[in-house]
């Protein structure tokens, strides 16, 4: 029959209720009318299509409502708020106290080194703030749709967010280059480079810093399968899984800073997939079989 492939387009890709009110109507006048003629046809797939992007952006629409309701706020977001927060600081304690050399209070350093931080951690963090909202949202047994609208909410924002600071972080970051450079002793280890001052490099990290989102979320979703002890255990072996990921990355794979994040991405989802069908399948032979 003609249109079949719209109909499961329509039923993988819309609500069951937005599919049968806006989707299904439209493909049987296609089928009635097939007979039409070439052009005639053509005109109720333009259609189709128009009522096709219609039917996504109320779903989107009413996928956000959801995801963002008064109770995802409470029991999801508001947490992942605080979690974040910690996050945050940790990371900028991390750089402070032990990337940063000691004598950053000489020449006006220390708050170009502060804002540098400070920037990158609150959009570095924003990662693990995104597993800590997914785990309380499917815990609540929120549907995939709102789930993922809400993740790729938060990458545009991310992105967003990180290309807007990235002025002022770049000229942080060219204070303390020139800085350490006219001092001839940069330290081993710093988290400043000639490629932060590269448009072209911080360009792809800032899209970078908002993908990277995506398997931190699926992340998300392999503790929230867990109970008790488990949850904290699995997070342990993930980090793990994930620092051993960045490690064998940098030292084998001599890549450009662009590729590097886009690899670290790619394994880090690898990862996350693998342990997440890994659990999936494990289930499902611990399932007692029906008569």
């Amino acid at each position: 029959m003609r249109g079949i492939w719209l109909v499961r387009i329509g039923q993988w890709i819309a609500r069951k209720e937005t599919f049968e009110r806006m989707l299904a109507p439209a493909i049987a006048d296609m089928q009635i009318e097939a007979s039409y003629g070439r052009l005639h046809r053509g005109k109720h797939y333009f259609a189709f299509s128009l009522v096709l992007v219609h039917a996504i952006l109320q779903d989107l629409r009413l996928d956000l409502a959801c995801a963002f309701d008064a109770e995802a706020r409470t029991v999801a977001w508001r947490r992942a708020a605080i979690w974040y927060t910690g996050f945050v600081v940790l990371l900028i304690s991390l750089n402070l106290l032990v990337i940063f050399p000691k004598n950053l209070t000489l020449d006006g350093v220390w708050s170009a080194a502060v804002t540098s931080t400070v920037l990158n951690g609150i959009v570095r963090g924003v990662s693990w703030g995104v597993t800590v909202a997914v785990f309380y949202l499917y815990r609540r047994a929120y549907s995939r749709r709102s789930i993922v609208s809400a993740v790729l909410i938060v990458l545009t924002l991310t992105i967003a967010f990180a290309a807007a600071v990235r002025p002022i972080k770049m000229s942080a970051d060219r204070t303390l280059y020139n800085s350490f450079q006219a001092r001839l002793a940069p330290a081993p280890g710093a988290n400043w480079s000639a490629g932060d001052l590269d448009a072209k490099i911080t360009w792809w990290e800032d899209i970078q810093s908002g993908v990277s989102v995506i398997p931190f979320a699926i992340i998300g979703v392999v503790l929230a399968r867990r109970k008790g002890w488990r949850i904290a255990l699995t997070a342990a072996a993930l980090n793990i899984n994930s620092f051993a990921v960045y490690v064998l990355l940098i030292r084998f794979l001599p890549l450009t800073r662009p590729i590097q994040g886009w690899w670290l991405i790619l394994l880090n989802l690898v990862v996350a997939v693998v342990w997440l069908t890994f659990d999936i399948l494990l289930r499902r032979e611990r399932q007692p079989a029906s008569c």
